[in-house]
């Protein structure tokens, strides 16, 4: 059996973490709220965050610390999001359904399982939302398979907390390879493709390219998209007119460090077949804000994007 290393020895604690919307309504209902909740868990949480997943109605997180800090910590991310989602939307809405669901993990094959099932949720719902964990891009499953360069899961604490041994049921079982970065001959994907696989590789909203922000991550996207661009063969002069940029400000971008490995993960999300079929359309030119919001966060609008009926349920929690 697996042991959890050094965990008592340090009086912490790992922690299976579940938290959902209430009566009709859904917990996030576009792609801006899933970006402004995991940030939230993310600054909350910090290193102790070792897996996640965010489905529509609730969200899973998998952490580690000490026993009343956690708790407190992740309902702390859940009220700032909630106040970013109500000041967003002009609405006051009471969005969870009671307090969080906080149960403690003592055993390393425990904590192994938690996050195996965080990451199962999109595939074990009644109607899939994917068929393998790894295409779902509001989980921390593509950090454990090396497909993003987000670093919102601790995954290294994870997977030394479990040990050598247990490094390879945590990772998905579509196993991908990743791409080359080598020119292509001829375009392999259009320039909305490139920004939506570059901004998906760090975990940032593609908008956020066009605001004016230097973020390092932010920075990081710019940089890797000029990469991408250049590999497929786009001139600068497309890109700054997609970018609203000046020609001189692309150039820019493309001046900062752009690792290799970013590049070929970022490729790889437009290649693979079902890891393309998660990039969003992006409409071009991109625009320094956030698209409008979503207004259908009840169960109703959650059941129409999941092609359910009135009766049928949304399956695991």
């Amino acid at each position: 059996m697996l042991r959890l290393c050094s965990v008592q020895a340090m009086e912490i604690r790992v922690h299976n973490l579940t938290a959902g919307a209430r009566g009709h309504l859904a917990l996030v209902a576009d792609d801006g709220d899933r970006h402004e909740l995991i940030a939230r868990l993310s600054e909350s949480l910090g290193g102790a965050l070792l897996a996640y997943c965010l489905m529509e109605t609730h969200v899973h997180v998998v952490a580690e610390g000490y026993a009343d800090h956690v708790g407190e910590r992740f309902q702390a991310a859940l009220t700032r999001y909630i106040r970013a989602f109500n000041r967003f939307r002009g609405v006051s809405s009471g969005l969870l359904r009671g307090g969080i669901d906080d149960r403690l993990i003592t055993d390393g094959f425990e904590v192994g399982r938690a996050i195996h099932y965080v990451h199962r949720n999109p595939v074990r719902v009644s109607v899939p939302l994917v068929e393998h964990a790894v295409e779902y891009r509001w989980s921390s499953q593509r950090e454990f398979d090396g497909l993003s360069l987000a670093g919102i899961a601790n995954v290294e604490r994870a997977l030394a907390l479990l040990g050598p041994r247990a490094g390879s049921w945590l990772r998905g079982a579509a196993r991908v390879d990743l791409a080359d970065a080598t020119p292509s001959l001829a375009p392999m994907a259009t320039l909305g493709t490139l920004v939506a696989a570059a901004a998906q590789v760090h975990g940032v909203p593609w908008w956020s390219l066009a605001g004016k922000g230097h973020a390092p991550a932010v920075q990081a996207v710019r940089a890797l998209l000029v990469r991408l661009g250049q590999l497929e063969g786009y001139s600068l002069s497309e890109l700054a007119s997609v970018t609203g940029r000046a020609k001189t400000t692309i150039f820019d971008w493309g001046a900062v460090e752009c690792p290799a490995r970013a590049l070929r993960i970022a490729r790889t999300l437009y290649r693979v077949p079902m890891l393309r079929r998660q990039l969003p359309d992006i409409t071009l030119p991109l625009v320094d804000s956030r698209p409008r919001p979503n207004d259908s966060f009840g169960l109703e609008g959650v059941r129409a994007r999941r092609g359910l009926k009135a009766n049928e349920s949304f399956g695991c929690s």
